[in-house]
Protein backbone atom coordinates (compact mmCIF):
# COMPACT_ATOMS: atom_id res chain seq x y z
CA UNK A 1 0.00 0.00 0.00
CA UNK A 2 1.14 3.52 -0.78
CA UNK A 3 -0.20 6.28 1.43
CA UNK A 4 0.34 9.97 2.13
CA UNK A 5 0.96 10.79 5.78
CA UNK A 6 -0.48 14.30 5.36
CA UNK A 7 -3.47 13.21 3.23
CA UNK A 8 -6.26 15.75 3.56
CA UNK A 9 -8.77 13.60 1.59
CA UNK A 10 -8.18 10.08 2.95
CA UNK A 11 -7.21 10.40 6.63
CA UNK A 12 -4.39 8.14 7.81
CA UNK A 13 -6.83 6.50 10.26
CA UNK A 14 -8.89 5.27 7.27
CA UNK A 15 -5.75 3.98 5.58
CA UNK A 16 -4.77 2.11 8.74
CA UNK A 17 -8.26 0.58 9.06
CA UNK A 18 -8.09 -0.68 5.45
CA UNK A 19 -4.54 -1.94 6.05
CA UNK A 20 -5.73 -4.02 9.01
CA UNK A 21 -8.74 -5.38 7.07
CA UNK A 22 -6.57 -6.58 4.17
CA UNK A 23 -4.15 -8.45 6.40
CA UNK A 24 -1.54 -5.77 7.14
CA UNK A 25 0.42 -5.92 3.87
CA UNK A 26 3.60 -3.92 3.33
CA UNK A 27 2.79 -0.24 3.65
CA UNK A 28 4.72 2.81 2.42
CA UNK A 29 4.06 6.22 3.97
CA UNK A 30 5.04 9.25 1.95
CA UNK A 31 5.62 12.68 3.44
CA UNK A 32 2.98 14.19 1.19
CA UNK A 33 -0.63 15.23 0.96
CA UNK A 34 -3.32 13.66 -1.21
CA UNK A 35 -2.45 15.79 -4.22
CA UNK A 36 1.30 16.19 -3.71
CA UNK A 37 1.70 12.39 -3.54
CA UNK A 38 1.79 12.47 -7.36
CA UNK A 39 5.52 13.22 -7.06
CA UNK A 40 5.97 9.68 -5.70
CA UNK A 41 4.09 8.03 -8.57
CA UNK A 42 7.10 7.06 -10.76
CA UNK A 43 8.77 5.20 -7.89
CA UNK A 44 5.46 3.59 -6.87
CA UNK A 45 4.85 2.35 -10.42
CA UNK A 46 8.30 0.77 -10.49
CA UNK A 47 7.67 -0.93 -7.13
CA UNK A 48 4.26 -2.22 -8.24
CA UNK A 49 5.70 -3.57 -11.49
CA UNK A 50 8.44 -5.37 -9.59
CA UNK A 51 5.92 -6.77 -7.09
CA UNK A 52 3.69 -8.24 -9.80
CA UNK A 53 6.63 -9.60 -11.79
CA UNK A 54 7.91 -11.40 -8.71
CA UNK A 55 4.49 -12.81 -7.78
CA UNK A 56 3.53 -13.88 -11.28
CA UNK A 57 2.54 -17.58 -11.22
CA UNK A 58 4.60 -20.01 -13.30
CA UNK A 59 4.17 -23.56 -14.56
CA UNK A 60 1.03 -25.37 -13.46
CA UNK A 61 -0.14 -22.43 -11.34
CA UNK A 62 0.00 -20.14 -14.38
CA UNK A 63 -1.92 -22.64 -16.50
CA UNK A 64 -4.58 -23.03 -13.80
CA UNK A 65 -4.92 -19.24 -13.46
CA UNK A 66 -5.26 -18.84 -17.22
CA UNK A 67 -8.03 -21.46 -17.34
CA UNK A 68 -9.91 -20.03 -14.37
CA UNK A 69 -13.42 -18.77 -15.21
CA UNK A 70 -12.65 -15.53 -13.39
CA UNK A 71 -9.90 -14.71 -15.89
CA UNK A 72 -11.51 -15.89 -19.11
CA UNK A 73 -13.23 -13.32 -21.25
CA UNK A 74 -16.98 -13.43 -21.01
CA UNK A 75 -19.33 -11.68 -23.42
CA UNK A 76 -20.96 -8.59 -22.04
CA UNK A 77 -24.59 -8.95 -21.08
CA UNK A 78 -27.09 -7.01 -23.11
CA UNK A 79 -28.44 -3.99 -21.28
CA UNK A 80 -32.07 -4.26 -20.18
CA UNK A 81 -34.62 -2.93 -22.65
CA UNK A 82 -35.92 0.51 -21.81
CA UNK A 83 -39.48 0.63 -20.57
CA UNK A 84 -41.85 2.65 -22.74
CA UNK A 85 -42.61 6.12 -21.44
CA UNK A 86 -45.86 6.35 -19.51
CA UNK A 87 -48.38 9.04 -20.27
CA UNK A 88 -49.51 11.01 -17.29
CA UNK A 89 -53.20 11.67 -16.80
CA UNK A 90 -54.03 15.39 -16.73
Amino acid sequence: MFNASQDEVVPPACTEALWRKVGEPEIHWWEAGHYTAIWHLPKALMQMTQFFQESKPTGEAAAAAAASPSTTKQPLAEPPAAEPARKSNP
